[in-house]
């Protein structure tokens, strides 16, 4: 690989200002080499075809790092060809000429697209080609460019094989140019020598008296008519550049009574006008005498060779032109007055192509010194012109040469007045053309009408091409100087702060906002040792040494020590510029983000609402032709509706209202008729159906423009896809139902314990209470406040969880040991509900590396969910057994069960299976999730399954077993266990308390009994309606949320049972909002009472039976 590309290549991994820097370095040399291609011809001055050839190979092989280069030049003879090739490293000549012979198969004509590839002809391996032919149509020669470098031929390569191939092209043009001029000047000598010059012969007055053939052609004058007339008025001459006749013939060859030579600049005007360069040469005609009695004059047209050498004389004026030319303005000016003063034209305009305006403009003009074309400048000066505007916009617009002879003949030429006005009669203009791009157009005048000269618009098409060379070189070099001064400027002025850093660790560059960052000097900073200004050492040499090692560095953290002592954590992006495999400094940002820590959050929020706005931000547009009824729409619109682009032309509006769902048209078309009618701006919301039956919505925005007569003509209008925002929407709705559930969940949950408290604190203000009751009150007192703890624990441990912030204590734990703790806690409430609890474990001892306190309170809440969610008398079994390296606990249940659409959702946080179920058992919806957190913190999973609701449910937690397990001992201690069955026992009284809950029910019964009331006690549906229909109580306290029969099915039944139907019942429950109260009331209830119920409410509502 050539340095250049190794350069490139390395470049690739570079920070932006090192890219750059890379760039302009690579555009500077690039310049440069241009710069010496151009140069060439210089160069190759009187050199023969061969050693131009090998001229060229030796540079482009050393300029482009090529391996192989072979060059054919056709010999100014053009009867033989030169042929030269160089290779890298040189070859034996004598396997050179098959070298030759397989290169030039390359450059046969046949072949419209040359191979991309060739085998080596030294046999060294494959080479990459570009085939590059010099000069356009005529065959001049090519040159083929081999190289081994995988990405040959680059756009640099192409520009520089391009650019020498021109400068070859332009010396074998000028080469066989000078050709012509020899070949003209020996036909012109065979003619002269076959037929004659033409002659005139006068008298020694200076009267006609001898023509030939070929001078009666060039002066329009038969011999006839031309004898006896003066010389002047036949053989018409003038100076060529000041139009002044010329010197007379006769009287210099009397006077100096030799053969005199004329001038090289005189026309011939012949009798119809024409004029043409002529060369002549006059003689004095002697008697035997020696006396001169008359002159002869020979001349010849010299046409052809006057315009070869003007050609010549023209191209090296431009080539100087542009040498010394230091702007691309000072070089249109040069170029004008170089072509007009070598080919005699009057005036010239240079035409810059303007990209942002689309027009071309007057950039420099040049006309010949006293000619008065001060109106013509003016009007010129003062316009541009559109592309197929004028003389200037044709040729801008074909790219093809425009020849005028006659201006005021021509039906495209605005400035024709003020041209006749200042007499311009003939005009010509080229385009200045690189590539496909034209640059530029050059036009040039005369006063003189003009055939059209192939030749000339050839030879300027040519020069041209130089004209654009260097207009794209200046270009270059100027957008070099920009960009090193826009390097400079970002180094300089960046917000962040920059610095490189050496080899040896020391500061090499620094910027402003560094330094203002940490308040040093730039002589306190460079020069010094980076790690001086690193608060951390171990930072700055792990820093260095991932350096060193070619790691790129992206937001490294690191803290600087600043001048006043204090110290700034940034964030250190940094790479390090390599070249030739040596550390040549590192490129280093340093952010500064001592205050972005406190704004991290809110950053990080902002980021997050601005990237889903960018995101559900995709607009639409759309233009509805309202008469004709035609949606034009754009792409992302007609994507939308799944409709191919309308390419422009449109579509009925129809088309897109089938895609839209059939709800929303009605809803669409009146908004439209409402827009129509009242000039209101149109809105709509809808949904667009897609192919994969899904629905996006849409945001659709316009208003209906009108004509003047009023009428509606067109809407334009916009449309936003607001799918995320309505899924977010739905999202807010779900959040903020959970939010309300769970508030009134927590406050129910904490007015349960909070009833028996209170009615015990009642109980306990009471005088005359006995010391039985006191000490029941009390112990229910604690058991409700233990409750209330318990709440608040599971609360601050799913919090924590959820959070990290629980840390296990893990040990090697014998799995029996948590199932019995698990057990012994959840004893009472399975007591409670008669249920029958089943064990199967394992004989072997299993072991798990694990906080026990953790496992058995995830296994005591799968525990005591079964316990709950089960009615009375149900069945819980409780298994352990090995699968592989894990152990799988499974509780399973004949209880509710799981419907199949909550199953998904088991374990989300506040999600509780049933609400009715929820408010009879108690509970936050947290047991779960806490449950499945703490498990997968034990590297474990849970998994829940359920047949559907009233098929019970199971739930299964995965651990994994310690390798090194302990000796079986007590592992079937609890094998076959039960817990037996109790019933519970029944009271009844007047007045009739029924919770589920003891301790409420007991405390709420006590606290009437001591107001002076008889109550009986029931705890679950079917209880209360035996007693009730056994005893007709006056007032029924009723708890809403009980297991199986809830208080809303009591309250029905009593109000349909005969005799009960003037009960008062009072609904007892944690649930307190408007809707709760509604509901009990349609249920039949007369009193709502919140628990805990003050002891005043009980009062009031007692006295007023």
């Amino acid at each position: 690989m050539s340095v250049e590309r190794a350069e490139v290549a390395e470049g690739l991994s570079s920070d932006p200002s090192s890219i750059a820097r890379e760039e302009n370095r690579r555009l500077r040399r690039t310049m440069r080499d241009l710069v010496a291609l151009s140069t060439l011809p210089a160069v190759w001055s009187g050199l023969g075809g061969k050693d131009i050839a090998s001229s060229l190979s030796e540079v482009l092989l050393n300029t482009l790092s090529l391996d192989l280069v072979y060059v054919r030049l056709r010999e100014r003879s053009r009867t033989g060809l030169v042929e030269v090739l160089r290779s890298r490293p040189s070859q034996d000549p004598r396997r050179a000429a098959a070298a030759k012979a397989s290169l030039a198969t390359l450059l046969d004509d046949s072949r419209d697209d040359p191979p991309q590839t060739i085998a080596d002809p030294f046999g060294l391996g494959t080479l990459r080609v570009a085939v590059i032919r010099f000069g356009v149509g005529a065959d001049h020669g090519a040159l083929v460019a081999c190289s081994r470098s995988a990405d040959f031929p680059t756009e640099r390569d192409r520009l520089l094989l391009g650019v020498g191939a021109n400068q070859t092209a332009i010396v074998v043009q000028r080469r066989q140019a000078e050709d012509q001029v020899d070949e003209q000047r020996e036909w012109l000598r065979v003619t002269l020598a076959s037929i004659g010059d033409a002659v005139i012969a006068t008298d020694i007055e200076g009267r006609v008296t001898f023509l030939n053939n070929v001078a009666e052609g060039l002066t329009g004058w038969t011999r006839d008519e031309a004898e006896g007339k003066p010389l002047e008025a036949v053989f018409r001459l003038v100076d060529e550049s000041t139009r002044r006749p010329a010197e007379s013939r006769v009287d210099k060859v009397r006077r100096e009574g030799a053969v005199v030579g004329m001038a090289t600049s005189a026309v011939l005007i012949a009798r119809d006008d024409s004029e043409r360069p002529v060369d002549d040469s006059a003689a004095p005609i002697r008697n035997s005498a020696g006396d001169i009695i008359g002159v002869v004059m020979v001349f010849r047209d010299a046409t052809e060779q006057r315009r070869a050498e003007q050609h010549r004389n023209a191209r090296l004026a431009i080539t100087q032109a542009l040498n010394q030319s230091s702007t691309v303005q000072e070089a249109a000016a040069s170029v004008l007055q170089a072509v007009c003063e070598s080919l005699a034209w009057d005036a010239g305009f240079f035409w810059f192509a303007n990209d942002r305006t689309d027009r071309l403009e007057c950039g420099a003009y040049w006309h010949r010194p006293g000619l008065p074309l001060a109106a013509f400048v003016s009007e010129s000066c003062s316009r541009g012109f559109a592309s197929g505007e004028g003389l200037p916009g044709r040729v801008w617009s074909t790219q093809q040469p425009v020849w005028i002879s006659e201006l005021a003949q021509d039906d495209n030429f605005p400035r024709h007045a003020v041209a006749a006005q200042d007499g311009l009669r003939c005009a010509f203009a080229c385009p200045v053309v690189i590539g496909e791009r034209t640059l530029g157009v050059v036009e040039f005048f005369m006063q003189r009408s003009r055939e059209p000269d192939p030749d000339l618009l050839e030879m300027m098409a040519t020069a041209a091409g130089s004209i654009g060379q260097f207009i794209e070189r200046k270009s270059a070099e100027d957008e070099l100087r920009r960009s090193e001064a826009e390097l400079a400027e970002f180094f300089e002025n960046a917000t962040v702060g920059l610095h490189w850093v050496g080899p040896d660790g020391k500061v090499l560059r620094v910027n402003r906002a560094e330094l203002e960052m940490l308040g040093y000097s730039k002589e306190e900073y460079v020069g010094h040792p980076v790690a001086d200004f690193h608060a951390d050492d171990d930072v700055i040499c792990d820093i260095l040494a991932k350096l060193n090692a070619g790691v790129r560095l992206t937001e490294y953290p690191a803290r600087l020590r600043c001048k006043d002592g204090t110290v700034k954590h940034v964030l250190i992006d940094s790479s390090v510029l390599w070249k030739d495999g040596r550390f040549i400094h590192t490129r280093c940002f340093t952010r500064d983000i001592t205050e972005r820590t406190l704004a991290e959050a809110a950053l990080a929020d902002a980021r997050a609402r601005l990237e889903a706005a960018l995101e559900a931000g995709a607009i639409a547009t759309w233009t509805w032709d309202i008469p004709h009824n035609l949606l034009f729409a754009d792409s992302k619109l007609s994507q939308l509706f799944n409709l191919p682009p309308t390419d422009g032309n449109g579509a009925v509006l129809g088309r897109y209202l089938q895609s839209v769902h059939p709800d929303d048209v009605p809803r669409i078309m009146a908004a439209l008729d409402r827009a129509i009618a009242t000039g209101e701006p149109y809105e709509a919301d809808y949904r667009i159906l897609q192919e994969d039956g899904s629905v996006r919505w849409v945001t659709a925005r316009g208003r209906a423009e009108c004509d003047a007569a009023g009428r509606a003509v067109r809407m334009p209008g916009v449309l936003v896809d607001i799918t995320e925002r309505k899924l977010l929407e739905e999202a807010l709705r779900d959040a903020d139902r959970r939010k309300d559930e769970f508030l009134a969940t927590l406050a129910h949950e904490l007015r349960n314990p909070l009833a028996p408290i209170r009615n015990s604190l009642e109980i306990l203000k009471r005088p005359g209470v006995d010391a039985v009751s006191q000490q029941q009150s009390k112990a229910m007192m604690e058991r409700q406040v233990h409750h209330l703890v318990r709440l608040v624990d599971d609360l601050m441990d799913v919090s924590r969880v959820m959070r990290g912030r629980i840390e296990l204590r893990k040990e090697p734990v014998e799995l029996a040991s948590v199932i019995a703790r698990a057990i012994e806690t959840v004893q009472p409430l399975i007591e409670t509900h008669r249920h029958c609890l089943e064990l199967s474990l394992p004989h072997e001892s299993l072991l798990v590396d694990a906080d026990g306190v953790r496992l058995t309170q995830v296994l005591s809440n799968l525990l005591t969910n079964s316990a709950k969610y089960t009615e009375p008398n149900g069945h819980i079994r409780l298994s352990a057994a090995r699968e592989g390296g894990l152990v799988a606990l499974r509780v399973r249940d004949d209880g509710i069960g799981i419907s199949a659409e909550m199953l998904p959702h088991i374990f989300e946080l506040f999600v509780q299976v049933d609400h009715t179920s929820t408010k009879a058992q108690g509970g936050l919806g947290i047991g779960l999730t806490l449950a499945k957190n703490l498990v997968q913190m034990h590297g474990g999973s849970i998994e829940a399954h359920s047949a559907g609701l009233r098929r019970g449910s199971e739930f299964v937690v995965r651990l994994p077993l310690m390798v090194q397990q302990l000796p079986d001992a007590g592992a079937d201690t609890l094998e076959g266990q039960a817990v037996p069955e109790e019933a519970a026992t029944c009271s009844g009284h007047r007045l009739l308390v029924v919770d589920d809950n003891g301790d409420a029910a007991l405390s709420l019964a006590m606290l009437l009994r001591l107001q002076g009331h008889d109550v009986r006690v029931a705890h679950d549906g079917p209880s209360a309606l035996a007693l009730a229909t056994a005893y007709h109580p006056h007032m029924v306290f009723l708890d809403i949320g009980m297991p199986g029969m809830d208080g809303y099915e009591v309250a029905r039944r009593l109000r349909q049972q005969p005799g009960l139907e003037g009960i008062v019942l009072a609904a007892l429950t944690g649930w307190g909002q408007q809707q709760d109260r509604r509901r009990t009331a349609e249920a039949g209830f007369d009193h709502h009472l919140v628990k805990p119920p003050e002891a005043e409410a009980l009062e009031s509502l007692l006295k007023a039976l």
